[in-house]
This record gives structure tokens, C-alpha cells and sequence, in this order.
């Protein structure tokens, strides 16, 4: 009989991303001086011969485990992309967990002069049939 805080011997640990990538973390500068903490995943045998596309995942949620041995069990959408030899970027959106800055859920980004040229634009009304 076990607890339920023991795991049984039975169950190994996944380290298939710790033994075929290598985790570095940097602070990156955005445009506006705000830090962000980035998280990248890169194949062991990279090489200036070898080269991969990468897929990027910004998050509100965390991009834990934090530190360079702490490895995620799993990297990417999905295992075949794992397997595939991607290099894997996370990174906290800011004034989220490890990032600077403060945190704004839901920023639109429209500029002064487009939203100037919506409100004077004329668009044309098109009647359909019946409506």
C-alpha cells in the first residue's frame, strides 16, 4: 500500500526534454526598457550545420519551472514537434511572474492616425435584396 504523497516505484520521471535539450534563460528588453523572462529549449545537437525552425508561447499563466536545471516534462504543442527537434521559447508577458513591467489583460493596439481615418471614413452602404 502507498500514499497518496509517495510515487510509486513503478512511475519514472520523463526526462526525454533534459536529456535532448538544453534550457537557457534570459531577460529581454522590450522597446519600452520592460524586461521580459524568456525560457528557451534548444536541441542538444544544435550545430552551425543543424538548423532549426523554433515555435514561441508568450503566457499570462507561468512558464514554470523556473531556473536552468528545472526542466518542463514536455516542450511544444505536442510530442511529435518534441520530437522533431525544435527550439522551444517561453516567455511571461509582462508584470506576469518572472517579468517586468505591469500587467494589462487585453491591450488594443491601434494607432491614433488609423483610428483617425475609421472615424472620417465613408463606407459605403450595400442593400441586399429582401433586407
Amino acid at each position: 500500500m502507498f500514499h497518496s504523497w509517495e510515487i510509486p516505484k513503478t512511475e519514472q520521471k520523463d526526462n526525454f526534454v533534459k536529456d535532448h535539450f538544453t534550457k537557457k534563460e534570459f531577460y529581454i528588453p522590450m522597446r519600452d526598457g520592460v524586461k521580459l523572462f524568456t525560457a528557451v529549449y534548444i536541441p542538444k545537437d544544435i550545430s552551425n550545420k543543424n538548423k532549426y525552425p523554433f515555435l514561441m508561447q508568450r503566457t499570462c499563466y507561468s512558464i514554470a519551472p523556473y531556473g536552468e536545471n528545472e526542466y518542463k516534462t514536455k516542450v511544444g504543442p505536442n510530442t511529435y514537434l518534441m520530437k522533431d527537434k525544435y527550439i522551444f521559447v517561453y516567455q511571461d508577458v509582462r508584470g506576469r511572474y518572472m517579468s517586468e513591467g505591469t500587467f494589462t489583460n487585453m491591450t488594443p493596439q491601434v494607432e491614433r492616425k488609423t483610428k483617425k481615418m475609421l472615424t472620417k471614413a465613408q463606407i459605403p452602404t450595400i442593400r441586399l435584396n429582401g433586407f
